[in-house]
Protein backbone atom coordinates (compact mmCIF):
# COMPACT_ATOMS: atom_id res chain seq x y z
CA UNK A 1 0.00 0.00 0.00
CA UNK A 2 1.35 3.43 -0.62
CA UNK A 3 0.96 6.53 0.99
CA UNK A 4 0.22 9.91 -0.31
CA UNK A 5 3.67 10.53 -0.14
CA UNK A 6 4.73 7.43 -1.50
CA UNK A 7 5.80 5.62 1.59
CA UNK A 8 4.86 2.14 1.28
CA UNK A 9 3.34 0.79 4.15
CA UNK A 10 4.47 -3.62 4.75
CA UNK A 11 3.23 -5.87 7.75
CA UNK A 12 5.88 -6.66 10.25
CA UNK A 13 4.59 -9.89 10.64
CA UNK A 14 3.23 -12.09 7.59
CA UNK A 15 1.22 -15.43 7.77
CA UNK A 16 -2.51 -16.46 7.30
CA UNK A 17 -5.34 -14.04 8.77
CA UNK A 18 -9.18 -14.85 9.93
CA UNK A 19 -10.13 -14.39 6.31
CA UNK A 20 -7.08 -16.13 4.33
CA UNK A 21 -6.33 -18.54 7.60
CA UNK A 22 -4.24 -21.34 5.39
CA UNK A 23 -1.98 -19.21 3.01
CA UNK A 24 1.61 -18.52 4.51
CA UNK A 25 1.56 -15.16 2.62
CA UNK A 26 0.06 -11.78 3.85
CA UNK A 27 -3.16 -11.32 1.06
CA UNK A 28 -2.87 -8.09 -0.78
CA UNK A 29 -6.42 -6.97 0.48
CA UNK A 30 -7.48 -4.22 3.08
CA UNK A 31 -8.03 -4.73 5.81
CA UNK A 32 -6.58 -8.11 6.00
CA UNK A 33 -3.12 -6.72 4.64
CA UNK A 34 -2.37 -5.85 8.34
CA UNK A 35 -4.08 -7.94 10.18
CA UNK A 36 -1.97 -10.90 10.99
CA UNK A 37 -3.10 -11.96 14.55
CA UNK A 38 -2.34 -10.40 17.91
CA UNK A 39 0.90 -10.59 19.36
CA UNK A 40 1.00 -12.31 22.49
CA UNK A 41 1.23 -9.34 24.90
CA UNK A 42 0.54 -10.96 28.02
CA UNK A 43 3.90 -13.75 27.11
CA UNK A 44 5.51 -10.75 25.89
CA UNK A 45 5.01 -8.90 29.40
CA UNK A 46 5.65 -12.00 31.46
CA UNK A 47 8.99 -12.66 29.54
CA UNK A 48 10.50 -9.16 30.66
CA UNK A 49 8.51 -9.95 34.55
CA UNK A 50 10.72 -13.02 34.14
CA UNK A 51 14.01 -11.44 33.55
CA UNK A 52 13.71 -9.08 36.17
CA UNK A 53 12.81 -11.40 38.86
CA UNK A 54 16.05 -13.80 37.86
CA UNK A 55 18.37 -10.47 37.78
CA UNK A 56 16.68 -9.71 41.08
CA UNK A 57 17.91 -12.85 42.45
CA UNK A 58 21.31 -12.78 41.20
CA UNK A 59 21.12 -14.51 37.97
CA UNK A 60 20.49 -17.80 36.10
CA UNK A 61 23.76 -19.09 38.21
CA UNK A 62 21.90 -18.25 41.45
CA UNK A 63 18.73 -19.71 40.20
CA UNK A 64 20.51 -22.82 39.20
CA UNK A 65 22.87 -22.72 42.53
CA UNK A 66 19.65 -22.57 44.75
CA UNK A 67 17.63 -25.22 42.74
CA UNK A 68 20.54 -27.87 42.84
CA UNK A 69 20.87 -26.94 46.44
CA UNK A 70 17.61 -27.88 47.45
CA UNK A 71 17.29 -30.74 45.18
CA UNK A 72 20.47 -32.34 46.72
CA UNK A 73 18.97 -31.68 50.28
CA UNK A 74 15.75 -33.58 49.65
CA UNK A 75 18.16 -36.95 47.71
CA UNK A 76 19.98 -36.82 51.07
CA UNK A 77 16.95 -37.18 53.40
CA UNK A 78 14.98 -39.51 50.83
CA UNK A 79 18.17 -42.05 50.54
CA UNK A 80 17.48 -42.84 53.78
CA UNK A 81 14.06 -43.46 54.30
CA UNK A 82 13.39 -47.10 54.03
CA UNK A 83 10.94 -48.14 51.16
CA UNK A 84 12.33 -45.14 48.55
CA UNK A 85 14.23 -45.90 45.88
CA UNK A 86 15.53 -43.09 44.17
CA UNK A 87 16.94 -43.14 40.70
CA UNK A 88 20.05 -41.35 39.64
CA UNK A 89 21.39 -42.19 36.05
CA UNK A 90 24.52 -39.54 36.35
CA UNK A 91 25.84 -41.12 39.75
CA UNK A 92 25.50 -38.31 42.08
CA UNK A 93 26.00 -35.75 39.33
CA UNK A 94 23.39 -33.00 39.35
CA UNK A 95 22.75 -31.63 36.36
CA UNK A 96 18.71 -30.21 36.93
CA UNK A 97 16.94 -29.99 39.47
CA UNK A 98 14.84 -33.33 39.31
CA UNK A 99 14.56 -35.99 41.85
CA UNK A 100 13.37 -39.50 39.88
CA UNK A 101 11.86 -42.06 43.09
CA UNK A 102 9.33 -44.87 43.37
CA UNK A 103 7.53 -46.02 47.50
CA UNK A 104 7.65 -49.70 47.97
CA UNK A 105 5.99 -52.04 45.60
CA UNK A 106 3.03 -49.14 44.91
CA UNK A 107 2.74 -47.62 41.37
CA UNK A 108 3.82 -43.98 40.55
CA UNK A 109 0.55 -43.04 39.46
CA UNK A 110 -1.04 -44.10 43.52
CA UNK A 111 1.65 -42.43 45.27
CA UNK A 112 1.62 -39.18 43.05
CA UNK A 113 -2.76 -39.54 43.62
CA UNK A 114 -1.90 -39.36 47.23
CA UNK A 115 0.30 -36.65 47.49
CA UNK A 116 -1.88 -34.71 45.34
CA UNK A 117 -4.65 -35.19 48.14
CA UNK A 118 -2.35 -33.68 50.34
CA UNK A 119 -1.48 -30.48 48.06
CA UNK A 120 2.21 -31.58 46.88
CA UNK A 121 2.07 -31.76 43.47
CA UNK A 122 4.90 -34.17 41.47
CA UNK A 123 4.74 -35.58 38.40
CA UNK A 124 4.16 -39.59 37.63
CA UNK A 125 4.45 -41.75 35.00
CA UNK A 126 7.03 -42.07 32.22
CA UNK A 127 7.82 -38.82 30.99
CA UNK A 128 8.14 -39.45 27.54
CA UNK A 129 11.18 -41.55 28.26
CA UNK A 130 10.38 -45.15 27.84
CA UNK A 131 13.80 -46.64 26.86
CA UNK A 132 15.31 -44.83 30.41
CA UNK A 133 12.02 -46.59 31.96
CA UNK A 134 13.72 -50.29 30.60
CA UNK A 135 17.07 -49.12 31.63
CA UNK A 136 15.97 -48.91 35.07
CA UNK A 137 13.34 -51.12 35.31
CA UNK A 138 10.54 -49.08 36.00
CA UNK A 139 8.43 -49.65 32.80
CA UNK A 140 5.49 -51.54 35.00
CA UNK A 141 5.20 -48.99 37.38
CA UNK A 142 6.85 -45.35 36.42
CA UNK A 143 8.50 -42.93 38.52
CA UNK A 144 7.45 -40.34 40.88
CA UNK A 145 9.63 -36.89 39.74
CA UNK A 146 10.15 -34.14 42.14
CA UNK A 147 11.46 -30.61 40.78
CA UNK A 148 12.29 -27.98 43.59
CA UNK A 149 12.56 -24.60 42.40
CA UNK A 150 13.13 -21.68 42.67
CA UNK A 151 10.38 -20.57 45.23
CA UNK A 152 10.65 -23.64 47.33
CA UNK A 153 12.70 -23.37 50.04
CA UNK A 154 14.56 -25.61 52.60
CA UNK A 155 11.42 -26.55 54.64
CA UNK A 156 9.87 -27.41 51.70
CA UNK A 157 11.97 -30.07 50.82
CA UNK A 158 12.35 -31.46 54.53
CA UNK A 159 8.18 -31.10 54.71
CA UNK A 160 7.80 -33.35 51.85
CA UNK A 161 10.46 -35.63 53.33
CA UNK A 162 9.11 -35.83 56.45
CA UNK A 163 5.94 -36.99 54.15
CA UNK A 164 7.37 -39.71 52.30
CA UNK A 165 8.63 -40.90 55.94
CA UNK A 166 5.31 -40.78 57.29
CA UNK A 167 4.30 -43.08 54.75
CA UNK A 168 6.94 -45.99 55.04
CA UNK A 169 6.20 -46.04 58.94
CA UNK A 170 2.61 -46.18 58.46
CA UNK A 171 3.53 -48.68 55.69
CA UNK A 172 0.56 -47.28 53.53
CA UNK A 173 -0.26 -45.00 51.06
Amino acid sequence: MLLADGVELRSFIQGGTGSFSLETSQPETLPDKFESGTLNLPGIAGTLEGIKFINRFGGVNAVHRKEMYLTKTLKEDLSVIKDVKLYDYMQGKNLSPIVAFNFGDLHSEEVSAALNKCNIAVRSGYHCSCLAHKNYSTDEKGVVRVSPGVFNTKKDVKTFANFINRFTICNKM
